[in-house]
């Protein structure tokens, strides 16, 4: 039995992860104590803390995105930086990010980008990925080279949930969509189960003091997610990929069709 911190507790993903490890393990949420409590050195030591995940953030309200992305895992990761010589076990800080951090919708792939080390050349970040990709930066700035304390940044893909707003849009999309999909093709997504179980078996190794981060996604077939195909399926036409791609391009850069666009990325090319 672990005893763990869950910061962000009350949400989506924070009740997930709180149902799944509290059969096996001492929890203590922010739902309940102040966070300014729970990161004290003197609760860290007398609970025996052994892990903190940070699952609070926000991805669909612009008016937190700059604080629950960015402020908050700096106050958080300040705090701990200067508690860590400090603490009397070794701790494990979970972060979770995301991988829109590695700007995939701009750059059409998953490659990461090196956020410490960004040259002059644009990123076309929208609010959400500029806020997380901060957020990660600060993290890694005030956590590196600790004594005590190592660092987990998992950035997962769209997190799908049993009842997944995400899946129903997209099932939509695909049903509008008059381009046919070729169900063999796969998009990256992370299932809820996916992360909890890698999260749990990361809570139980033997991780060293360094930072780790790992892009934490599958690849699903349209086929497997979507197994009830629609008549008008059939009538549409399945085009050559670089005429999808020649579309995504010519698309313009505004509001109205930046969702589309993500979509067919996600789809066709990421």
């Amino acid at each position: 039995m672990k005893n763990i911190i869950i910061l962000g507790s009350n949400g989506n993903l924070g009740k997930a992860i709180t149902n799944y490890l509290i059969l096996n393990n001492k929890l203590f949420l922010d739902s309940k104590l102040n966070i300014n409590r729970l990161l004290s050195i003197e609760f860290l030591n007398k609970n025996n803390i052994c892990c903190v995940i940070n699952c609070i953030g926000s991805h669909n309200n612009k008016n937190l995105f700059f604080k629950s992305n960015f402020i908050l895992p700096y106050t958080i990761s300040e705090k701990l930086s200067k508690i860590d010589s400090y603490l009397e076990n070794k701790l494990l800080f979970i972060h979770i990010s995301s991988i829109a951090v590695n700007a995939p919708y701009m750059k059409n792939n998953l490659n990461s980008l090196p956020l410490m080390k960004l040259n002059k050349s644009e990123i076309k970040y929208n609010q959400y990925e500029f806020s997380k990709a901060c957020g990660e930066v600060v993290i890694r700035k005030n956590l590196s080279g600790l004594q005590n304390i190592s660092t987990a940044i998992l950035q997962p893909s769209n997190i799908i949930f049993e009842k997944s707003l995400f899946l129903k849009n997209l099932r939509i999309f695909l049903f509008l969509l008059p381009i046919k999909v070729n169900e063999s093709l796969t998009i990256p997504l992370t299932p809820i189960n996916f992360l909890l179980n890698y999260l749990n078996s990361l809570i139980n190794s033997n991780y060293e003091r360094k930072i780790i981060i790992k892009k934490l996604y599958k690849r699903i077939s349209i086929e497997s997610l979507f197994k009830n195909k629609s008549f008008f399926e059939k009538l549409k036409i399945e085009i050559p990929l670089g005429i999808v791609r020649k579309l995504i391009e010519i698309l313009p850069e505004n509001n109205i069709f930046d969702s589309i666009k993500r979509k067919l990325i996600l789809i066709f090319i990421l």
